[in-house]
């Protein structure tokens, strides 16, 4: 068990990370409730598997009440929003009340949101329960739902007060969900360097994906890796942009699909290879620093499922992504391993031909426009 602290000044808080550190949350989330209520807002497919033992954790302060919400990314809308909200103003929420969020990046995304503007701002803590939400959904406060437009759109900067990862859960996740969730772990490895590369390497090479005692050994840089970034450019301004390597990508590639069609770890690894093929046509120096990189990415796409893609309206989702810039998508490109740069005048014709190639084992469907 051991603490990274995310540095933000009296609202700094502690990702803490071990096997096993369930049956010890209670006790901390005492002291963060102090006396009060708790609601929990937990994934439907966590509730089913792991409630039971859950519910002796929850009964802390005052007392709590719990919502369950659907599993996956169609549940981030404003439909399920409002039902968090009903339930919030059914039991009577105080600003000295605390949420919970119990699941995956969807559940924590969500629960977020409905804290940061529930009574204009309460405390709230994440428990993450996937790979994804660990390494990287449930650290830096982003929250937020979907808009039919594009991924994330809606939302707010709030911080939890606790981030407490026990990836003894992720022994129970599904296969493709495990698979997923190394794409968020493929952008670190590109950010952070050849050590964290060659560990994830290792990690693949090995073919046992189940591997606790290996995932927390990535969990932990990459947790590290955005803290520090998040102490630094909390609201996502400068040099945290960076963390959107892939994402441009990913993200209008998760709206051509459908959203749900593909999970968020999957249309990531598709936005990184079309990410580092884009780096390295707009700088031909990095391909020989990038080379090790790609190969590992080209090995991670084979765990991506074969789905229809709308290719305009992909390329269209990359005019509406919320960090564009003079109605120009930014993108977060590789000069070389470990050396991102935002890039803010790219080719578009360079970026169709990256999108082709990330795309190019796959049903897609029309034609660019625009």
């Amino acid at each position: 068990m051991y603490s990274i602290k995310v540095n933000l000044g009296n609202r700094s808080y502690p990702i803490v990370i071990g096997r096993g550190i369930t049956r010890r949350f209670a006790a901390r989330l005492e002291k963060l409730v102090a006396g009060h209520r708790l609601f929990v807002i937990c994934d439907a497919q966590v509730f089913t598997l792991h409630g039971s033992v859950l519910l002796k954790q929850f009964d802390v302060g005052s007392g709590f009440a719990s919502i369950v919400m659907p599993a996956g990314e169609k549940s981030k809308t404003r439909e399920h929003l409002g039902r968090i909200y009903d339930f919030l103003m059914s039991e009577r929420v105080s600003r000295s009340d605390t949420i919970l969020a119990v699941g995956g990046g969807v559940v924590s995304d969500l629960a977020g949101y409905a804290a940061a503007t529930t009574l204009r701002g309460i405390q709230w803590v994440v428990m993450p329960t996937t790979l994804v939400g660990m390494t990287d959904a449930a650290v830096g406060g982003k929250t937020g739902i979907n808009h039919p437009s594009g991924k994330n759109l809606i939302g707010a900067f709030h911080q939890p007060r606790l981030v407490w990862c026990d990836p003894d859960y992720l022994v129970t996740l599904p296969e493709r969900e495990m698979l997923g969730g190394l794409g968020e772990i493929l952008k670190y490895a590109a950010l952070a360097g050849q050590p964290l590369l060659d560990r994830l390497t290792r990690f693949i090479q090995s073919g046992d994906i189940y591997d606790i005692a290996g995932l927390e050994q990535l969990i932990g840089p990459c947790a590290r890796y955005k803290a520090g970034l998040t102490a630094i450019d909390e609201r996502d301004t400068r040099q945290r942009l960076i963390l959107n390597l892939g994402h441009t990508f990913g993200h209008a590639i998760e709206a051509g699909a459908g959203y749900g069609r593909l999970l968020h770890g999957e249309a990531i690894i598709l936005g990184l290879a079309a990410a580092s093929h884009l780096s390295c046509a707009t700088y031909p120096e990095a391909e020989s620093s990038l080379d090790a990189y790609r190969r590992l990415v080209g090995r991670a796409l084979a765990f991506v499922p074969r789905r229809k893609i709308d290719l305009n309206k992909t390329y269209q989702a990359m005019f509406i992504d919320k960090k564009r810039r003079r109605n120009r998508p930014n993108f977060i490109l590789l000069k070389k391993l470990a050396r991102p740069i935002i890039a803010t005048d790219v080719s578009l014709a360079r970026v169709r031909a990256s999108l082709l190639y990330a795309l190019k084992s796959f049903k897609i469907h029309g034609e660019f426009r625009g």
